[in-house]
């Protein structure tokens, strides 16, 4: 996969397309296997889109915007076939099922990339709230793209080391807009989750479409494998702070060690989701009930 990973680094993000491109043209085979996967994805980046115009239009005051991000966010949620859940949902289902971490630990690079792409794409936000001017916002944007560059340098080793969480690399939009902080990382959880499922080889190829609409649906419920608001926000420091997701976005950069989560491990203390075990495979430990999250202060 190395001439892969090159074009995608050298070629593709150096010189992007213009227009978005339809992931069933790159992706024909994973787009027929997993239809539904890709329409939830698709729906939630048009969301983040939606978000990134909002930001930058000049003509909008801040709580105009506020506003307009809360009713778009709604729009999202509107089709809730599509719709990842807007709370926090248990890190567990990405680090502690019988599949999990199966592609990072056969593609680092490709993963740390991933991870890098994720640190922008909620990233970005922060600068376009503290930029007091379209100069400023500009500048600050740039500067999280130069960021972003400086990751793929030595790869992987500049890369994030867990997957970046909306709270620790974009606070203030996170205190904003909690609704459409949480269903980005489940939508950021669900990409590491169909990469494990595609890459392991415990679950045939002929069961794999099966498991990711099985953990589709678990990402669209609100009610099972959640973490109150206040654990979600948490959960950043838990697994090593913003220093092990890429640092922060802007501002300067925390002089300290970055710690390593320990090996094969998170840094946290497993305790498995409630999901239903594929047959065949080993046991996840004992499950934790879920919690339904109360609604954030103000909403």
């Amino acid at each position: 996969m190395e001439k892969e990973y090159r074009y995608l680094t050298t070629d593709l993000l150096v010189r992007p397309p213009r227009f978005a491109v339809a992931e069933e043209a790159v992706s024909p085979s994973y787009a027929k296997a997993a239809w539904r996967a890709k329409q939830m994805f698709d729906w939630a980046h048009l969301l983040h889109r939606q978000i990134y115009d909002i930001y930058a239009d000049d003509r909008l005051g801040a709580a105009e915007k506020d506003s307009l991000i809360e009713r778009v966010t709604d729009y999202y949620l509107a089709r809730g076939e599509y719709a990842f859940a807007p709370v926090p949902k248990s890190m567990d289902l990405m680090e502690g099922q019988y599949f999990s971490q199966t592609f990072r630990r056969a593609y680092p690079r490709f993963n740390g990339l991933i991870w890098a792409y994720h640190w922008l794409q909620v990233g970005l936000y922060e600068p376009l709230i503290e930029g007091r001017t379209p100069a400023e916002r500009k500048a600050g944007v740039e500067a999280a793209l130069a960021r972003f560059w400086s990751m793929l340098e030595d790869a992987p080793s500049r890369m994030p080391g867990f997957m970046p969480m909306t709270a620790a690399i974009a606070p203030k939009f996170s205190e904003r807009h909690p609704r459409a902080a949480a269903i980005f990382d489940n939508l950021h959880m669900m990409h590491d989750i169909i990469s494990d499922v595609l890459a392991a080889d415990t679950i045939p190829r002929g069961r794999k479409r099966e498991v990711i609409y099985r953990q589709l649906d678990e990402l669209r419920d609100s009610t099972r494998n959640t973490m109150t608001w206040e654990e979600g926000r948490a959960m950043g420091e838990m697994m090593g702070g913003v220093a092990v997701m890429g640092g922060p976005v802007t501002g300067l950069i925390e002089n300290r060690p970055t710690p390593s989560p320990p090996a094969g491990g998170t840094g946290h203390e497993h305790h498995a989701p409630e999901v239903t075990p594929e047959p065949g495979a080993a046991s996840p430990t004992s499950p934790t009930p879920g919690r339904s999250a109360p609604a954030p202060e103000g909403r």
